[in-house]
C-alpha cells in the first residue's frame, strides 16, 4: 500500500488522508482518518507499508490501533505498526515533514472508497511481431 496524510495536534491529533492498496490483482483507493494523544505539532507523511492477514479485501476496512512515537523536525522517517479487529497487519514506513513531537496511541480508521480503481498489472491483449 501506498499512503498520504496530514496530522496535526495540540495535545491530541488528528490524521487525515488516502492511499492506494495493491492487492488481489486490483488497485483500491482508501481513505483514512483518525488521531491520538498525547501530541504536538504538524506534519504531512508519505510512505509505503506492508498488509498482512488480508485474507478479504472487505477486511482492510475498520479501525487500526497504533502505539508509537515520533520526533520531526522539518524531515524524518516513522515507522508504524497497526492491527485491526479483523487480525490485518499493517507495516507502515513513511517520511515526514513538519514539526511533532508525539509519544501516542492512536485510533484510525481505514475504508476503502470503492470499487477496484484498475488491475495491478498492465495486461496486453495482442503482441505483434513483424
Amino acid at each position: 500500500m501506498d499512503i498520504s496524510a496530514r496530522q496535526i495536534s495540540a495535545g491530541v491529533g488528528y490524521l487525515w488522508g488516502h492511499g492506494t492498496l495493491f492487492a488481489s490483482e486490483h488497485v483500491y483507493a482508501f481513505t483514512v482518518r483518525g488521531g491520538g494523544m498525547p501530541s504536538i505539532g504538524s506534519i504531512s507523511l508519505s510512505g509505503r507499508g506492508c498488509v498482512h492477514n488480508l485474507g478479504r479485501v472487505q477486511d482492510f476496512n475498520g479501525t487500526y490501533w497504533t502505539l508509537g512515537g515520533t520526533l520531526t523536525v522539518h524531515h524524518g522517517t516513522t515507522g508504524i505498526v497497526m492491527e485491526n479487529a479483523r487480525g490485518v497487519d499493517i507495516d507502515l514506513h513513511a517520511r515526514t515533514r513538519g514539526a511533532q513531537l508525539s509519544g501516542q496511541i492512536s485510533r484510525l480508521s481505514f475504508r476503502l472508497v470503492n470499487r477496484p480503481l484498475q488491475p495491478a498489472t498492465p495486461t496486453v491483449d495482442k503482441i505483434h511481431l513483424n
